[in-house]
């Protein structure tokens, strides 16, 4: 999927987690956490050979890509 730059929108990045442990993350350029949500459920819903089990009973969680990428980095 190719995304085009728009000014109002940023990068965030959707997980989906199963007891507290992460199973699938999606990354998407949207307007706020709600939009990011949308364009994720849209895609899976349009790729159904992209989806994955349990995904409707899984808890999800919206997070600005780039707070959620630093905190994952690994500090020297």
């Amino acid at each position: 999927m190719i995304h085009e730059y728009r000014p109002d929108r940023k990068m965030y990045v959707v997980v989906w987690e199963l007891e507290g442990e992460p199973r699938c993350r999606f990354s998407t350029h949207a307007e706020d956490e709600a939009d990011a949500i949308s364009i994720a459920q849209s895609f899976f819903a349009e790729n159904p050979e992209h989806d994955f089990p349990g995904r409707e009973g899984m808890t999800v969680s919206v997070h600005d890509a780039e707070t959620f990428f630093l905190e994952r980095t690994p500090k020297s």
